[in-house]
């Protein structure tokens, strides 16, 4: 999957299936923060993902990726 983050929102193209050039936008208003990236220790140090709500969907995102996001979001976009 290719993720583009933009002034717009968050742009997600399959990058595996070559006859597909669309990408979907979701803009930063549409997400809710489910839970933030966090490094798991133990006998492995381990990071997660973000994990963010798009309309009663979960899509994960990467570090990277999650920590950009997060910053962009509003205050009261963060689930309980």
């Amino acid at each position: 999957m290719r993720i583009a983050l933009t002034e717009q929102g968050v742009y997600l193209q399959p990058h595996f299936f070559k006859l597909s050039r669309k990408a979907l936008l979701i803009p930063y208003d549409q997400l809710e923060l489910v839970e933030p990236p966090r490094k798991r220790t133990g006998f492995f140090s381990v990071r997660t993902f973000g994990i963010f709500k798009v309309d009663g969907v979960n899509l994960w995102l990467d570090v990277p990726y999650a920590k950009q996001v997060i910053s962009r979001l509003k205050p009261d976009s963060v689930l309980s």
